[in-house]
């Protein structure tokens, strides 16, 4: 699908499924692992809710009450939410909301920005949680994208993040500075 489309397809609100495909690496061998870079969908909620969110809690992870079932929500309610999946081999293995209308940057006046509301990553593919990883840049791969879809609406792609405590090492790995001095 030639990416204009597929712009044009997430800015009319209209449901993808599938965007691309993504190359992350496995945390042991090193080797490629091709992911799917999706749009959200119940499945990936499911995956959150039935195999992550209890390790989550064990680990007291930050992410461990998110409710992407209400992030979903804001998605079909408002076009100006959009949200993601990444996917190997039918398992959701990271999760993102964005906003990208009504975010602006503290560092450019008067610039809109792509504000990346939440980021999750299954405990497995967690630095924190299991050495090695099983795989190594989900996180990463879905920021690459946020700054993709800042590009694709014309706002250069300046990308505002929300800090979370235990998260930080997914916004260094994207190259972000925690601070939000990248927007």
């Amino acid at each position: 699908m030639p990416i204009a489309l597929l712009w044009t397809m997430l800015i009319s609100g209209r449901t993808v499924g599938f965007i691309r495909h993504v190359n992350l690496k496995n945390g042991r061998s090193k080797a490629i692992v091709l992911a799917d870079l999706m749009t959200l969908d119940d499945q990936h909620i499911a995956d959150y809710e039935t195999r992550w969110q209890v390790t989550l809690k064990e680990y007291e992870e930050d992410d461990q009450r998110f409710s992407w079932r209400f992030k979903q929500q804001l998605m079909t309610r408002n076009d100006n939410y959009e949200g993601y999946a990444l996917v190997v081999e039918g398992l959701t293995q990271g999760l993102m909301l964005i906003e990208t209308q009504t975010r602006w940057s503290r560092f450019t006046s008067g610039k809109r920005l792509v504000g990346v509301d939440a980021v999750s990553t299954t405990p497995w593919n967690r630095p924190s949680i299991q050495r090695p990883r099983d795989l190594e840049g989900v996180g990463t791969a879905l920021l690459v994208f946020a700054r993709e879809r800042s590009l694709a609406l014309g706002y250069q792609g300046r990308v505002g993040t929300i800090l979370v405590a235990r998260g930080g090492w997914i916004l260094r790995a994207a190259g972000h500075d925690p601070t939000g001095a990248r927007a």
